[in-house]
């Protein structure tokens, strides 16, 4: 403890500057932790609890196999199981309800009063949970909706439906824990014969809720159930079709990762600090071990100083990521928006264990960061410590053989990597085995570079002693400590070479995926049902909208022909979901207008898609026929609401989706899901009409009929198809651009500890007739070196990642992914990056360059 007081507890405070921005780093990477694992955290918690709705031990979930959904009739089939218990119909849908000019999307849930058999107690309200308003009403909303909108029993919400935008009076006010959880609090409550009637769904019902009796094998009931419905609906757990979908999830990765991008820079600092800390007291540190000190000692000295870095910095990251959190919710909206299947939170309900989880990261990190520093500084022979000249790198033998041996096994990880990224994959995202390549890659590139820097540097430094003086002393700085340019440059080519991999990657996908989505949206003009997110992302409407539709958009003047989309989730053979897409081939070569259906420009062979489609049989994406070992011509089959139906497989086409997707032609479509209602009608113009008179009437047209959809161009429909993929990338690119700070605070300190390792360097060059100014150009040069080799290297590596990323993604989903280099954004990065260098070192350079050779031969 004496030790740690002496050479840890008096460092920190002789030094409170670089301190205070160590500590400021790690507490920056705690708060991006804490605030994304706080915002993740509620999202799922509430796509999950939304999914549940229901959660019992003994409780079953089912939902239709077509958007049209399950007919009132599959109850009583359900109910008449001598091991159900009881059996349960909802309405569960998207919505919007708006009053006084205030808005928000809520999950309209409706139920029969029989629904009480499946209720759990919770959701039982009691009288003093309850709001009531003096004349009944037609629905009841939960506290947190009514404080949302600020309303009260017996005012209206004007909900979107449909029949139209209906005026419903509130009769109730509730809370129920129950409801509360769904949607974020944010649910309106029906009647069920209301509800049917408001949103047109006579006869129909969305999901069935069924019991169990106690002692029930429930896996032998869901599979007799199932073969019961024959295909009318996919029975499940709750939330089992309705839980997050793969893009989802993968958004929520996506800034899980960028996140650990800014959480590994914070640790590159630490290091980095540690390091300089170490070089700073190598006399202090061969003192004490003059004096008897061990090893061990010296290490818990350093992890010391580190941990008590380490607290405060996530004591503060703590204390700020809640209001960097609630800070962040607005980018959610655009993050997740696209493929969130819930209405996203307007603020953030901080848990204790995401502080928890990011309070030991910082700490941990911390320590991490000081254990190859702290070695060092415990391996330390008193006689190397006390010479005057600087060892950051403590003379550890030069072990030439120990680095080739890293550098031998970091080639050998890209290597392999490389070899693994196209094997065949098995076709499920939750395959352990599948990120191995561009795990392989990522970690031979993190061993491999840092053993070439030292190489680059010795290049610079043979140059920069052929173009003058002061080049040859920056060159020699450069060379004297190796290890301190490569942790420089390292600092530097990390978070630039992963703001390089995202733009590039995403950048060489965007022309696959735009692609995509102009192959599915061909028309000019669409109207899609207000509950379709569209893509991969959310593929059926929670509203579609009705086949009477169709004829009033057709009555338009202008409009030449209307072909009705729609798709369906489907249970595959492995227990696993697909969505079927129902497009209108046949429809449109009727209406002769067949260029206006282009999907079978994904197929891998256009006429057999074409040609098949239109006479029943059905078009697998290359994700499914690996899935399930398909092959053109071989049969698969489906349970549909008409019965178990086999289709053949006519051909295989391109897909972003993560999951098993089919294309079926919309004549079969209705004929075997038995649904005529669509998420998306395609609006075929008049050959001489002009586009934006005709989106002008109907746009008058769906206002006017009450048409519970939205009016978008081709390019508006493309752009969102796309941004489903996309419109969490922002965020991730701020987060990374954020990592560049340790960056900036990384090579800081460096250069101040530069500076004051030379000192005597510095003074003899001045009694040798060098100025002040040369001494200052001489580590402007040195910083152009450090950025020049860092945004060097991050371009190569980075474009090189891109590539691994693109070939790996794509083979998840089969699909080939190229890769386009956006040269005048890596442009910007390198420009950016020497920036940086030469930036953070302004104000050492500035310091040496106002040092007399006096101040300069002070010791300390």
């Amino acid at each position: 403890m004496t030790l740690v007081r002496i050479l840890a507890w008096r460092r920190l405070a002789d030094r409170p500057l670089r301190s205070c921005l160590t500590a400021a780093g790690v507490a920056v990477g705690v708060a991006f932790l804490f605030s994304m694992l706080s915002l993740n955290l509620q999202l799922s918690t509430t796509v999950r609890d939304t999914a549940a709705l229901l959660d019992h031990p003994r409780l079953l979930q089912v939902t239709p196999s077509a958007p049209g959904g399950l007919p009132d009739g599959v109850v009583a089939t359900l109910a008449a199981d001598p091991r159900v218990e009881a059996a349960a119909p909802l309405l569960v849908m998207r919505s919007e309800v708006e009053v006084d000019g205030r808005d928000t999307g809520v999950f309209v849930l409706a139920a029969s009063p029989e629904s009480a058999g499946v209720l759990p107690q919770d959701a039982l309200p009691t009288m003093d949970a309850i709001e009531l308003s003096d004349d009944g009403g037609d629905i009841a909303v939960t506290r947190a909706l009514a404080r949302r909108l600020r309303v009260e029993p017996g005012d209206e919400l004007i909900v979107d439906a449909p029949t139209g935008e209906t005026p419903l009076r509130i009769g109730a006010v509730v809370s129920l824990p129950a409801l509360d959880r769904i949607n974020g609090g944010l649910v309106v409550a029906m009647f069920l014969d209301r509800a049917q009637e408001v949103f047109a769904r006579a006869g129909r019902v969305d999901q069935v809720m069924v019991l169990g009796r106690t002692g029930v094998d429930l896996d032998e009931l869901r599979r007799d159930l199932a073969d019961s419905l024959d295909g009318v609906g996919i029975v499940g757990a709750p939330g089992d079709e309705t839980g997050p979908d793969f893009t989802f999830v993968w958004a929520q990765l996506f800034t899980i990762s960028a996140v650990a991008v800014v959480a590994l820079a914070a640790l590159v600092l630490v290091f980095h600090t540690m390091s300089m800390a170490t070089a700073e007291r190598r006399t202090e540190i061969a003192l004490a071990r003059s004096l008897g000190s061990t090893r061990r000692q010296l290490v818990l000295v350093t992890l010391a100083e580190a941990g008590l870095l380490g607290v405060v910095g996530s004591a503060v990251g703590i204390a700020t990521g809640g209001l960097l959190a609630k800070a962040v919710v607005p980018l959610a909206a655009v993050a997740f928006g696209g493929g969130a299947p819930v209405d996203l939170p307007t603020d953030v309900n901080l848990h204790p264990i995401p502080a928890a989880i990011a309070g030991i990261a910082g700490v941990v990190g911390a320590l991490v960061g000081a254990l190859l520093p702290a070695r060092a500084a415990g391996r330390a022979a008193p006689v190397d410590a006390l010479r005057p000249a600087a060892t950051y790198e403590w003379r550890d033998p030069a072990r030439p053989s120990r680095r080739l041996a890293i550098g031998a096994l970091g080639a050998g990880f890209i290597v392999a990597g490389v070899a693994l990224v196209d094997r065949p994959a098995s076709g499920r995202l939750t395959d352990p085995t599948a990120p191995v390549p561009y795990v392989l890659v990522f970690q031979g590139a993190l061993l491999l570079v840092p053993m070439l820097i030292p190489f680059a540097s010795s290049a610079a430094a043979w140059l920069l002693a052929r173009v003058s003086t002061t080049g040859r002393l920056a060159g020699d700085a450069l060379c004297a400590n190796r290890r301190r340019t490569t942790i420089n440059v390292m600092a530097l080519l990390l978070p630039v070479t992963v703001v390089i991999t995202m733009e590039v990657a995403f950048d060489g996908s965007l022309d696959a995926i735009e692609r995509l989505a102009r192959a599915n949206v061909a028309a000019p003009l669409n109207v899609d049902s207000d509950t379709y997110v569209g893509g991969p992302a959310s593929p059926v409407a929670s509203q579609p909208l009705a086949a009477a539709h169709q004829p009033v958009l057709e009555a338009v003047p202008g409009v030449r022909a209307v072909l009705p989309y729609e798709n369906a989730h489907v249970r595959l053979p492995h227990d696993t979901r697909g969505v079927v897409y129902a497009i209108p081939l046949a429809a449109a070569a009727r209406a002769g207008v067949p260029d206006m259906v282009q999907a079978q420009a994904l197929a891998n062979d256009r006429a057999a898609f074409v040609e098949g489609l239109v006479t029943g049989e059905i078009a697998a994406s290359h994700f499914a026929a690996r899935a399930l070992d398909l092959e053109v011509g071989r049969s698969l089959t489906l349970p549909t609401p008409t019965g178990p139906r086999a289709f053949t497989v006519a051909a295989l086409f391109d897909d972003y989706a993560f999951q098993p997707t089919f294309y079926v032609d919309l004549d079969t479509y209705r004929d075997v899901w038995g649904d005529d209602g669509a998420h998306r009608f395609a609006i075929v113009p008049d050959g001489d009409v002009a586009l934006a008179d005709l989106t002008s009437r109907v746009e008058a047209t769906v206002d006017g009929g009450a048409i519970p959809g939205r009016v978008v161009t081709r390019e508006t429909a493309v752009a969102e198809l796309a941004s489903v993929t996309t419109t969490f990338l922002p965020l991730a690119r701020g987060m990374t651009l954020a990592s560049l700070v340790f960056a900036v605070l990384a090579l800081a300190n460096a250069a101040f500890t530069a500076v004051n390792e030379r000192r005597w360097l510095f003074a003899l060059q001045q009694t040798m007739g060098m100025t002040r100014r040369e001494i200052a150009r001489s580590l402007a040069l040195e910083a152009l070196v450090v950025g020049a080799i860092g945004t060097l290297g991050a371009t190569i590596v980075g474009i090189g990642l891109a590539h691994v990323n693109n070939r790996f993604l794509g083979n998840v989903v089969a699909l080939t992914l190229g890769v386009s280099v956006p040269w005048a954004f890596v442009g910007v990065c390198a420009v950016l990056g020497v920036a940086i260098a030469l930036g953070a070192t302004y104000l050492p350079r500035r310091t040496a360059r106002r040092a007399t050779i006096i101040e300069s031969l002070r010791f300390d």
